[in-house]
């Protein structure tokens, strides 16, 4: 398992960067090995996500739901997980179609940092999701876990990219990561960083409140950043608490902050 301890736990040069394969930008060459080294794990997130799933199913049996509120409702109730839910026409060669076509992860629109999945339902589902259940659980669950694991690398070049910084100048590590666009943006990730590792929201809030060292990257990163600095003048808890506030925001689902 040596292989797959992050860069930053060995002995990292800074003046000997490899060179990443062509295609990569030289933005990301500090990155690139760890990402392609990441082993993503998403057992723990998973059940998270399937209860709600299981939910939706559990509450709407016998209502006759059409397959655009059926679509409407997962929205509604994964929209704190980032997880968006469009009806499309059926795919290509799919013979036994379970009502779901395919998912995708994809870089918010506004916000780089903020990791989308969507999942394209097709108008089957209004059935199958009843009738035919357990197929379509089973599809969704593959499906998700698969988007998960796209959302897990991303995250972990967000978080590796982050100790790169503080490691090569730490001074300005702290003037880059207490602008309040990259304390919202790493809030999304710390809440995700939790996720993969089963806690539910009331926790996330709880660690993040108490600033609780060891259950997350960023926010051990954060907390050594603006909190245990012993120079005084340079410390600022106030991008702890706003990064508390943002936590809460996404969490809540609160509009316009998501």
């Amino acid at each position: 398992m040596e292989r797959y301890k992050s860069i930053f736990l060995k002995q990292y040069n800074l003046e000997k960067q490899m060179e990443p394969p062509k295609g990569i930008s030289s933005f990301r060459k500090p990155l690139y090995f760890i990402w392609n080294e990441a082993v993503i794990r998403v057992d723990k997130y998973i059940p998270l996500i399937m209860e709600k799933f299981y939910n939706i199913h559990n509450s709407t049996i016998n209502k006759g739901l059409k397959s655009e509120e059926i679509v409407l409702l997962f929205n509604k109730e994964f929209k704190t997980n980032k997880i968006n839910f469009g009806l499309q026409r059926f795919q290509k060669d799919d013979e036994e179609d379970s009502g779901i076509n395919y998912g995708e992860t994809g870089i918010h629109h506004n916000n780089k940092s903020i990791i989308n999945i969507i999942m394209y339902f097709n108008p089957l589902i209004s059935k199958t999701f009843y009738e035919e259940y357990k197929k379509v659980k089973e599809k969704f669950q593959i499906l998700i876990k698969h988007e998960l694991i796209h959302r897990g690398q991303f995250i972990k070049i967000m978080n590796d990219e982050l100790r790169f910084k503080v490691l090569k100048n730490e001074a300005e590590a702290k003037e880059y990561y207490e602008r309040p666009k990259e304390i919202m943006a790493y809030a999304d990730s710390l809440i995700e960083e939790l996720r993969f590792k089963g806690h539910s929201d009331s926790t996330i809030l709880d660690i993040v409140k108490e600033n609780k060292k060891d259950e997350s990257n960023t926010l051990d990163l954060y907390i050594f950043l603006f909190k245990e600095n012993k120079d005084e003048k340079k410390n600022n808890p106030e991008v702890l608490h706003k990064l508390y506030k943002y936590v809460y925001e996404y969490l809540k689902g609160i509009d316009g902050k998501i």
